[in-house]
């Protein structure tokens, strides 16, 4: 499952999204691999277009056979090289590296297990962290303007699958732009954390469609998204000590602020 998302946004000599990071979590009793699971984004249209309706977009946004994409990344690896111990996390960084050199309220990020990486000479790459696989056509999110791979400004909607065939999945062009987007379904889906900005940096803009994805992956989007660098949306601990995390499939519920801890259980 998904468990943690730090999104920090800072103003430096330049708007800097790069300290970022998506958590996944190892929820069951068992050893999982995380090989070729597949991370990526849903459709960003949460509040409509000025050109398209929430009504418009609904026939993608909350279709109940899948989740349609067009920027996905998945896990490097052969079917058994990075192991998920039960109770454990992975970090998957923007860019793998110590943040704090470019202000000191980021985090040290060079020993995050695994980095999205962007275009050719244009994204730092740390050598000891292993890149998530790209997907020709469908993971060069940013590359052409900043090159650092994944990273999120006011909403987040990322969702977890196990491994598919891009060949196999259903297409379509969306009536908003051009690149073509695909469905990744449903019986791939193994979980989905969707949340808006908090509700104070919504006033005077376009109210949010009624859901993000569809209510069977996620029953209602969090509003906690504030690019604060002192906490993170955390996925809430059941307690009792075994390292497990309550999943409802409703990131209103089921995340909250917290202060970051990357790679660490709640």
């Amino acid at each position: 499952m998904i468990s943690e998302a730090y999104l920090p946004v800072i103003a430096v000599a330049f708007r800097y999204d790069f300290g970022q990071y998506i958590e996944v979590h190892n929820n069951s009793p068992n050893t999982l691999y995380l090989d070729g699971r597949v991370l990526g984004i849903s459709l960003p249209w949460t509040a409509g277009t000025a050109t398209n309706s929430c009504d418009d977009l609904a026939r993608w946004l909350e279709d109940p056979e899948g989740i349609w994409t067009h920027f996905f990344w998945a896990f490097p690896g052969s079917g058994t090289t990075y192991p998920l111990l039960p109770g454990r996390s992975a970090v998957v960084a923007t860019d793998a590296i110590d943040h704090r050199v470019i202000h000191s309220d980021l985090l040290d990020l060079s020993g995050a297990d695994f980095e999205f990486i962007g275009a050719e000479n244009s994204d730092v790459d740390n050598p000891a962290v292993p890149n998530m696989a790209e997907f020709p056509g469908f993971s060069n999110f940013g590359d052409e303007v900043v090159g650092h791979g994944l990273f999120w400004g006011d909403e987040i909607e990322v969702f977890l699958a196990e491994p598919f065939d891009v060949d196999s999945l259903v297409r379509d062009y969306l009536p908003v732009q051009s690149p073509l987007h695909v469905r990744i379904p449903r019986d791939k889906i193994l979980d989905v954390l969707t949340s808006g900005s908090t509700p104070e940096r919504r006033i005077g803009l376009r109210p949010y469609c009624p859901n993000f994805v569809h209510p069977s992956f996620d029953g209602r989007f969090a509003e906690l998204v504030d690019n604060s660098t002192a906490h993170s949306l955390a996925r809430l601990a059941l307690g009792g000590g075994l390292f497990m995390l309550q999943r409802t499939k409703v990131s209103a519920v089921d995340f909250a602020h917290a202060v970051p801890t990357p790679g660490k259980a709640p």
